[in-house]
């Protein structure tokens, strides 16, 4: 088995929001664990690379006409054919090393705190609608919670198997992906993102 290390720099903050509310504080809050470490779901980051491969696809011509993308990340689930997925994604968070930090804190028993953890990581915005009068419109104050801007997120991609030019169609959807999350359209999202080959597993 062929493992990647998918990294994700935050360029600006981040909403990767979990549909749930804290509520008198957060209306759209993120995924996070016992820990406040914050993350967000394997397959919401293989639906934002399967849309890239897509277009990569689309535009490239003959190249990879030959791909299945089903055949690499499973049917999608509007398909009524099923495939299983020859690449299985882990969930997107802090890069190891934090996660390290962060789990020695708490097995040793030190004063910080998981709402600590969750407020260094990340922070709350709030934001309004203007109406076509160009005044705010009442009651349409909202408060989100996003990834801080400038951290190194990262997931961890198994291969059961791959070829050369999947493993390229791969790397180019990796580096073609730019924007997750919500708020796209006001800014918030905006990612740079690298794929690095870590070597080989036995499979288990």
């Amino acid at each position: 088995m062929k493992v990647f290390k998918m990294e994700i720099r935050t360029v600006t903050e981040t909403m990767l929001g979990s549909g749930e509310s804290l509520p008198g504080i957060v209306d759209n809050d993120i995924r996070y664990d016992d820990m406040g470490i914050p993350y967000m779901n394997a397959k919401t980051l293989k639906g934002h690379l399967r849309e890239q491969m897509e277009m990569i696809i689309h535009v490239s011509g003959d190249k990879y006409s030959s791909i299945n993308i089903a055949g690499l990340l499973g049917s999608a689930d509007e398909d009524s054919e099923k495939e299983l997925a020859r690449l299985h994604f882990s969930k997107v968070g802090p890069s190891e090393p934090v996660r390290r930090t962060i789990r020695k804190w708490f097995a040793n028993n030190t004063v910080h705190t998981a709402d600590e953890i969750l407020d260094a990581l990340t922070i709350v915005n709030t934001y309004t609608r203007i109406g076509s009068n160009g005044i705010v419109e009442n009651g349409s104050l909202r408060t989100a919670r996003m990834f801080r801007k400038g951290l190194i997120l990262e997931s961890y991609i198994y291969a059961d198997s791959i070829t050369d030019l999947e493993e390229e169609l791969l790397t180019d959807a990796v580096k073609a992906l730019q924007h997750i999350g919500t708020m796209k359209s006001k800014g918030k999202g905006v990612v740079e993102c690298s794929l690095h080959p870590t070597g080989e597993v036995d499979d288990e």
